[in-house]
């Protein structure tokens, strides 16, 4: 990842915001820090942000109803959340926060370690994701390349070029659903030695992609949006192992596209 990181902080309080600013200022990011809700989602249209630390009570738009518009807009649905909220707050208000999309909460009075602790291990998995998705998209296009895959007839041709997130996005979230528990169980294959049938569903998963004319990017798409969701709140751990064995399961999911690509162009 080239560009430097970011993180957008919103607190209606502007002596808590430097506050903020105070504590990050050891982590090489670029903070964007706003007042209010309106210019948070302003400030999204304009940057990509690795993470948000949102204040709860806040006049006008609150943390939760920015929470919700975030998760609601496909460039910021991923992007984890922290909830900055005061002493009293009580489990209701921890539900609420998770229920609309937060993945952690901060109380007042902030203690710097356990706030830096939370931002650098968000910021690891965001640069993690990022660099395994841009060396991935290269990786596929080269072996789409060397496969030497031929041109299938389809009734769907006029969208070929078109990614199929954007041409179906219905289907698209079907099939990264269904890519998302084969990756699931390949690492419960992994660590619990459990057999689950991975290559036999990844090869019914590349022949659906095959009928639709999926291309490598497509595939990287799909798993690059997969592997943010099952990453987002999973303890560390487990995202290092979904994150190093999703290496396999993109690539075999790759060949069998490759194959069917093949096999089809013979008949």
């Amino acid at each position: 990842m080239t560009e430097k990181q970011k993180i957008l902080i919103v607190d209606d309080r502007k002596e808590n915001l430097i506050a903020l600013r105070q504590v990050l200022g050891d982590i090489d990011t670029e903070i964007i820090a706003v007042t209010n809700g309106n210019d948070a989602l302003a400030a999204t249209l304009e940057h990509r942000f690795s993470l948000a630390i949102l204040d709860i009570m806040m006049p006008g738009m609150d943390g939760y109803e920015l929470a919700t518009y975030l998760r609601g807009d496909e460039k910021t649905k991923l992007t984890p959340i922290i909830f900055v909220s005061a002493a009293h707050t009580d489990e209701h208000d921890v539900f609420k926060g998770y229920e609309v999309g937060g993945i952690d909460y901060i109380v007042k009075p902030i203690v710097p370690e356990i706030l830096l602790g939370k931002v650098r291990l968000f910021l690891e998995m965001d640069r993690y994701r990022e660099e395994w998705a841009e060396n991935l998209r290269d990786e596929l296009e080269r072996r789409y390349a060397l496969a030497n895959i031929p041109a299938v007839p389809t009734t769907n041709s006029n969208n070929a070029s078109i990614p199929l997130a954007i041409s179906d996005q219905f289907i698209f979230d079907t099939l990264a659903q269904r890519y998302g528990e084969t990756l699931e169980q390949a690492v419960e294959n992994l660590i619990l030695q459990s057999g689950h049938p991975i290559g036999k569903n990844l090869w019914a998963l590349a022949e659906e992609l095959g009928k639709l004319f999926a291309s490598a990017r497509d595939v990287a798409e799909l798993h690059s949006v997969t592997l943010a969701k099952k990453t987002q709140n999973a303890p560390p751990l487990k995202s290092k192992a979904i994150i190093e064995e999703g290496r396999f399961v993109v690539l075999e999911l790759m060949g069998y596209l490759a194959t069917y690509y093949r096999s089809n162009s013979q008949e």
